[in-house]
């Protein structure tokens, strides 16, 4: 068993929520435009623009948690998500037919991606803080399986449901999935000061942690 504080329990299954909610609006709305356009290259924009989403946020990600507290960067990056995609359940209701909607759809799909790809990096940054120090590797080894066992299970689990419910109701499934996510996530305390930087000092953290990365052996091929 780990040693951990409740928070850490808040975290996890915050995460892991969060993390089905993630794949499953992404399921609801490639079979939604598919259903709408017929189109495979409109289908498949959206898991591409939410992948470029994510590598951009990731290289933005150190000047955010630089900059903001942890737990206020996760905070509010969760309930913009979650608000963002209350606006996709409207925009569902109301259908996708025009240029203008198909336009509205991938630009909600880039920022929900942008702002999940700032928040999981100040998610992991927590673990050590609600932790034990030798418990860790096993926290963190309980959070990976968790994520992948979520990430595995949305999939099958999604393509049933939608065949069950539908893509408006599964849509409303996932933003019920982020409220609850955010709410757990509310209730996180980690005793941190708020990081306040230069413009240089921002830009210098940033490339000092991307030269790591790139000089670092196990990492070179």
């Amino acid at each position: 068993m780990i040693k951990a504080n409740r928070y850490f329990h808040f975290l996890w299954s915050g995460q892991t929520l969060a993390n089905l909610g993630d794949i499953l609006y992404i399921i609801c709305l490639i079979t939604l435009v598919y259903n709408e356009t017929g189109s495979v290259l409109h289908m498949a924009l959206i898991p591409f623009a939410k992948t470029m989403s994510l590598l951009v946020s990731g290289f933005l990600a150190p000047l955010f948690i630089e900059t903001y507290k942890r737990t206020s960067l996760l905070i509010h990056t969760l309930m913009l998500k979650t608000a963002l995609l209350f606006c996709l359940c409207l925009l569902g209701l109301y259908g996708i037919h025009t240029a203008t909607t198909f336009t509205l759809l991938y630009i909600l799909v880039v920022i929900i991606s942008l702002l999940e790809g700032l928040g999981n990096p100040a998610r992991r940054s927590m673990v050590p803080d609600l932790v034990e120090s030798d418990e860790l590797v096993k926290a963190n080894s309980f959070i990976s399986i968790a994520n992948q066992t979520s990430m595995l299970l949305s999939w099958p689990l999604g393509s049933v449901l939608l065949v069950m419910w539908g893509e408006q109701n599964m849509l409303w499934v996932t933003f019920g999935l982020f409220v609850v996510a955010t709410l757990l996530t509310i209730q996180i305390k980690v005793n941190e000061k708020e990081n306040v930087k230069t413009q240089e000092s921002k830009w210098k953290a940033m490339k000092e942690g991307w030269q790591l990365i790139f000089q670092s052996k196990n990492l070179q091929l």
